[in-house]
């Protein structure tokens, strides 16, 4: 794409491991690379202009998720397990960080392996420290699985499972333990009460006949952005990699169809984030933090 196609930017990649690879390369071409989804705090502290996001960054997710907890939602006193990854660490020390500063009281923190299985041990302890909130910080598969326990030993607490709730396989590991469950996503359809928001949503469910998913979503807004970028540096006579790399970092308050976005000098975003309930099988808005 770089050397052959000769391309002025690239858009991707979804995850923040493969979008990490490709910068290895985007980098050192000086092409611009756009990530609509890749979270990994790292990607943007490195002082690389040549890559931007338009999905907040692991550390600003876990930040918002605890002023959530704790203003929305009074979780005064929260327990926290965490999967053994980087990506959900990140969120963890920016959940737990932002925690302390808001005046909450940490009632534990459990980290866990990605291969774990059984969790009622852990979920045991946790119950024994008597929290008001259960954050849950990992994959559907294990968020599942700590849910569907937490309803066979008859644990009821209110619970923010992260990004899980939007996942369908999510809510088919978890079966009755789903329900009621709090997370945060990247866009929720029907959220957005602006008229690019609107129009999104009622072309896209008549020609799909469903609502967009948060993916969706986020990948038609990233490649506007993007289109947005490139006509600037037309506008500007400066249709070149440089160009279009500097018309990306100019947009301020774009109206995208997933809520205003706004790129920041290190390639991070300013963006809504939606935080919901899934009821039965229904995500449910709770709160849209702007």
């Amino acid at each position: 794409m770089v050397d052959i196609d000769e391309v002025l930017a690239i858009l991707g990649g979804a995850t923040s491991a493969e979008t990490a690879a490709a910068i290895e390369v985007t980098r050192q071409a000086k092409v611009l690379q756009l990530s609509p989804l890749a979270q990994d705090a790292s990607l943007t502290t490195q002082g690389n202009m040549w890559f931007a996001r338009t999905a907040q960054s692991a550390t600003t997710f876990g930040a918002n998720a605890a002023k959530w907890v704790i203003r929305e939602k009074q979780g005064k006193n929260v327990f926290l397990l965490v999967r053994n990854d980087n990506g959900n660490q990140s969120v963890a020390e920016a959940f737990a960080a932002t925690a302390k500063a808001l005046g909450a009281t940490p009632a534990g923190r459990v980290v866990y392996e990605p291969s774990a299985k059984d969790f009622k041990p852990i979920l045991a302890k946790m119950a024994e420290a008597r929290p008001g909130f259960l954050v849950v910080l990992g994959l559907y598969t294990d968020t599942g699985l700590i849910l569907k326990q937490m309803s066979e030993m008859q644990i009821k607490l209110p619970t923010y499972a992260n990004t899980s709730p939007a996942i369908p396989q999510f809510r088919d590991i978890a079966g009755p333990g789903a329900d009621g469950a709090f997370g945060g996503i990247y866009y929720l359809a029907g959220s957005i009460d602006t008229q690019s928001g609107r129009d999104f949503l009622k072309n896209w469910q008549a020609r799909y006949k469903r609502p967009p998913s948060q993916y969706e979503g986020m990948g038609y807004d990233s490649l506007y952005v993007l289109a947005e970028s490139v006509k600037r540096a037309i506008k500007e006579k400066k249709l070149t990699r440089e160009g279009v790399r500097d018309a990306l970092f100019s947009i301020r308050d774009f109206p995208g169809a997933t809520g205003s976005i706004t790129i920041l000098k290190n390639g991070d975003v300013e963006r809504p984030l939606p935080f919901v309930q899934l009821v039965g099988s229904d995500l449910k808005l709770d709160f849209l933090m702007k």
